[in-house]
C-alpha cells in the first residue's frame, strides 16, 4: 500500500487538493503567467495566462523540464541555480522581481519580469515562478504587492478565497477597512456584500451602516466609482459633502477613503472601496495600481460567480427533480403536496407549509413537514386546528393578495401575537421555536394557487437575500408542477366519471341467474380508458353478456365506447345470436367511420337450458368455472378486432350447469407491463379455480384482489360474472 504521507507530499497532489478547494479560477483568472515545479527541476503546473505570455499552452508544459523556458546560454547556470533554490539554500533571487529572457514557443526570446519563491511541503519542495511580459510592464509595486499576497492565499489548503479577497487587499494597501459592493441588474445601483475589518478596530457602527445600505448611481463614494468606472479617493471624510455614512464613519474613526472598481468585460460590476483612521493624501501610484487590480479581481469574481450560479442551477434542478419524482409517485393531489413539502426540508427550511386556494376561494392548509420528526405533531396541530384566516394579516395571505414574496427575518414577539389566532395557537409557535420565515406564492399561468412557505424553526439558521431568490424561482417551477398536479387530479376525478356514466348503473335482476360487474380506473394517467361492460335481456328470455375495450386513454376512447354500446343495444332488439350481433356492430362501425381499434366478446346465456353462445371480435374469450373448480375457455370463434379487416365471427356452443359461472374480462386484469400474457392467463385459470363464494359481488372482488394481489395497476379493469343460479 502507498504512503499516504509521502502521496501529500507530491506536487501534483498539493495542486489537485488546491483545485479541489474551490482556488484553481482565481489561478485561472490572474493575468501574470504562473509556473509551479517540483525539486527535480520538472513543471507540475502552468496556467492558461503563460500560453499569453509565451505561447506554452499548460498541455505542452506539463511534466517538461523547467530548462525548456530558458535559453541555451543560460542553462548551466540555471540548473545550479535552480537545485540550490529548491533545496532552500540562500538566494538573492528569493521574492526579488528580475528582468530575463524566456525561450517562447516559437523559439525566441521574449522579455520577462520574473519572481520566484519556494514551498515546502513536507521533505520536498515546490517552486513557484511568477512571470509577467516585461514588454507591457507597468511599475506599480502596490499592484505586485497585492497579487503576491492573492498568490499567498492560493498556497493555503482549504482556503476561502471568495470571502477572504477583502483581506487581502484591504491589509496588502494597509487599511482598516474595506467594503465589496455588488452591481444590481439595472446598473444604476450598488448593494453591500462583503465588509471586512482589521483585527482590534471597532467599526460596528459604519459595519452596520454599510450592510443595510443601497447606494445610487453618483452618490457617496461607490456610486461616484459606479458613474466615473474609475477610482476615487476622499481625502477627508469630515469634509466631503457626498458621503452619507460619513457620521458613522467618523464615530468610528475612520478619517479617509478610497474605492476602485471591479471591471469584468468592459462594465463595472462591483467597487471596493477602502477607510482609514488617518487622513492619507491621494496617491496616483495607488489609483493606477489598483484600475489593473480591478480588472484582475473582476475576473475572478466573475468566475467565482459562475461557479455560485451554477452551483445554484444544481441545487434547483435537483429540487425540481425530486419535486417532479414525487408528484409522479403520489396517487392524488393532496398527497403530491405532502411530499412536496417533505423535500423542502431541511434543504430550504427547518419547516415547509403549503397553503392552496381552494374553487371557493378558502385557504387550505394541505401540507405541514417539519424536519425534526419529535417536533410534527406540534406541526400537525398546527394544520389540523390552525389555517390561515383568510381575513387575517398571515404572510400567506398577504402573500396571495399581493402577489409578492413576504419575508421576516426576525419576528418579533408582536407579530406573533398578531398572526396568530388564540392562546394555544401561541403557545404552538412558541414551541417551535419560530424565529424567521419565507412566504411565496406558488403562481402558474397568471393565477395565484396558494403560499410556499419556509420557516426557521430551531435550528438558528438565517435566511438571506439568496435563500429568498432561490425560493422564488423553487416556487415558480413547483407551482407550475402542482397546477399540473392539481389538473391531473381534476381530470382524472372527472373523466372516471364520465366512464362510469356511460356504463350500466345497475345490472338486471334474471331469474335463475346471478349478476355482478367491476370497473377499476386505472392508476397511471389521468384519462378516461375505453373499457365498458353491459348486459341485455332479449326477448327470447336469454341475457346477452358484452365485454369491449376501445384504444386509448381519452375522451375520444371513452366517445367511441359509448357509440358501440349503444349501436349494440339497438341490434339487440331483433338480435340474439353473438356472430350476429358482432357484424353488425362491424358494419356500424365501417359506417360511421370510428378511428379507433376496438375489441367485443358478447355471450349469449339462456338461464332455463343452460345453453351457452359466444364470439368475440378480437377480445378474449369468455371463461367457464365448472361446478368441481375445473377451468375452461368457451367454445367460440375468435374474428379481428373492429376497425381492423377480417372474416365474420361463427359462434361457438358451450352449457353451463348450475352453480356454473361465466366470465368476461378485459386486458387490465391480466396483462402485466413488462410480463408474459400467457402467465396472466396462468394467473387467472389459478384464481377462478380457488372457491368465489356464493354472492357473484363477492366473487367478482375476489377475483380481482387476486389477480391483482402484488402489483400495480396500470391499466382499467372490468369484469362481468354470470352465475346459473
Amino acid at each position: 500500500m502507498a504512503d499516504t504521507a509521502d502521496d501529500d507530499e507530491r506536487p501534483e497532489v498539493h495542486l489537485a487538493r488546491i483545485a479541489g478547494a474551490g482556488d484553481a479560477p482565481v489561478v485561472e483568472a490572474l493575468l501574470d503567467g504562473v509556473v509551479v515545479a517540483d525539486e527535480t527541476g520538472h513543471i507540475a503546473y502552468a496556467n492558461r495566462a503563460v500560453e499569453r505570455i509565451l505561447g506554452w499552452s499548460p498541455a505542452m508544459l506539463q511534466g517538461q523540464p523547467v530548462a525548456l523556458l530558458v535559453p541555451a546560454r543560460f542553462r548551466s547556470a540555471h540548473e545550479a541555480g535552480f537545485a540550490n533554490f529548491a533545496a532552500g539554500g540562500p538566494s538573492r533571487l528569493m521574492g526579488h522581481p528580475i528582468r530575463v529572457p524566456a525561450l517562447t514557443a516559437g523559439g525566441t526570446e521574449a522579455p520577462i519580469e520574473l519572481v520566484l519563491s519556494n514551498l515546502p511541503r513536507g521533505s520536498r519542495v515546490l517552486v513557484v515562478a511568477t512571470i509577467r511580459d516585461a514588454s507591457e510592464r507597468v511599475d506599480l509595486e502596490r499592484h505586485s504587492h497585492v497579487v503576491e499576497r492573492l498568490l499567498a492565499l492560493l498556497a493555503e489548503e482549504d482556503a476561502d478565497v471568495s470571502s477572504r479577497l477583502l483581506e487581502v487587499v484591504g491589509s496588502a494597501l494597509e487599511y482598516d477597512t474595506a467594503a465589496l459592493w455588488l452591481v444590481d441588474a439595472d446598473g444604476r445601483h450598488l448593494r453591500a456584500r462583503d465588509f471586512w475589518a482589521r483585527n482590534g478596530r471597532d467599526v460596528a457602527g459604519f459595519r452596520a451602516a454599510t450592510a443595510a445600505g443601497v447606494v445610487p448611481l453618483g452618490v457617496g463614494l461607490p456610486g461616484r466609482v459606479l458613474a466615473s468606472q474609475s477610482p476615487m479617493w476622499i481625502a477627508d471624510l469630515e469634509v466631503d459633502a457626498n458621503f452619507p455614512r460619513a457620521e458613522a464613519a467618523l464615530a468610528s474613526s475612520l478619517r479617509s477613503g478610497f474605492a476602485f472598481p471591479i471591471l469584468a468585460g468592459g462594465r463595472t460590476v462591483g467597487v471596493i472601496e477602502l477607510f482609514a483612521g488617518q487622513r492619507r493624501a491621494p496617491d496616483r501610484a495607488l489609483l493606477a495600481a489598483m484600475g489593473v487590480v480591478g480588472e484582475r479581481l473582476g475576473g475572478i469574481l466573475a468566475r467565482l460567480d459562475a461557479e455560485r450560479e451554477r452551483e445554484r442551477l444544481l441545487a434547483v434542478q435537483e429540487f425540481l427533480l425530486g419535486a417532479a419524482r414525487v408528484l409522479a409517485e403520489a396517487a392524488d393531489y393532496a398527497e403530491a403536496l405532502d411530499r412536496l413539502a417533505a423535500v423542502a426540508v431541511p434543504a430550504l427550511g427547518d419547516l415547509c407549509l403549503i397553503d392552496v386556494l381552494a374553487d371557493d376561494g378558502t385557504l387550505t392548509r394541505m401540507a405541514a413537514r417539519h424536519a425534526d420528526p419529535t417536533k410534527q405533531s406540534v406541526v400537525d396541530e398546527l394544520h389540523d386546528r390552525y389555517p390561515p384566516d383568510p381575513n387575517g394579516s398571515h404572510p400567506s395571505v398577504e402573500a396571495i393578495r399581493t402577489r409578492r414574496s413576504q419575508w421576516g427575518a426576525d419576528l418579533s414577539e408582536e407579530f406573533l401575537r398578531t398572526t396568530t389566532r388564540d392562546a394555544r395557537h401561541l403557545e404552538l409557535v412558541r414551541a417551535l421555536g419560530v424565529t424567521a420565515y419565507i412566504c411565496v406564492p406558488l403562481v402558474a399561468v397568471d393565477r395565484v394557487l396558494g403560499t410556499l412557505t419556509l420557516v426557521v424553526a430551531g435550528s438558528g439558521r438565517r435566511f438571506a437575500g439568496g435563500d429568498l431568490s432561490l425560493a422564488e424561482e423553487l416556487a415558480r417551477h413547483a407551482a407550475t408542477l402542482i397546477d399540473r398536479a392539481r389538473r391531473h387530479d381534476r381530470d382524472r376525478t372527472a373523466a372516471h366519471e364520465l366512464q362510469r356514466s356511460l356504463l350500466p348503473d345497475r345490472l338486471p335482476e334474471l331469474p335463475g341467474l346471478a349478476l355482478a360487474a367491476r370497473y377499476l380506473p386505472g392508476t397511471e394517467g389521468a384519462d378516461v380508458g375505453g373499457d365498458w361492460y353491459d348486459v341485455m335481456r332479449l326477448r327470447s328470455g336469454a341475457v346477452a353478456l358484452v365485454i369491449g375495450d376501445v384504444a386509448g386513454h381519452d375522451m375520444g376512447a371513452a366517445g367511441e365506447m359509448g357509440q358501440l354500446r349503444h349501436a349494440l343495444r339497438a341490434y339487440a332488439v331483433d338480435r340474439e345470436d353473438p356472430a350476429s350481433l358482432l357484424s353488425a356492430l362491424r358494419t356500424f362501425a365501417e359506417a360511421v367511420g370510428l378511428e379507433r381499434i376496438a375489441t367485443v366478446a358478447v355471450a349469449v346465456l339462456d338461464p332455463r337450458t343452460g345453453e351457452l353462445g359466444a364470439a368475440s371480435a378480437g377480445h378474449f374469450l369468455p371463461v367457464i368455472r365448472r361446478a368441481d373448480g375445473r377451468i375452461e375457455v368457451a367454445a367460440a370463434d375468435a374474428a379481428p378486432p373492429l376497425g381492423a379487416p377480417g372474416g365474420a365471427c361463427v359462434t361457438g356452443r358451450s352449457h353451463l350447469e348450475r352453480g356454473e359461472a361465466v366470465v368476461l374480462f378485459t386486458d387490465g386484469l391480466v396483462e402485466v407491463r413488462g410480463a408474459n400474457l400467457a402467465d396472466g392467463l396462468a394467473r387467472l385459470a389459478e384464481a377462478l379455480a380457488e372457491p368465489l363464494g356464493g354472492d357473484p359481488g363477492a366473487a367478482c372482488d375476489a377475483l380481482v384482489e387476486r389477480m391483482l394481489r402484488g402489483r400495480d395497476r396500470n391499466d382499467d379493469i372490468a369484469v362481468l360474472l354470470a352465475r346459473r343460479a
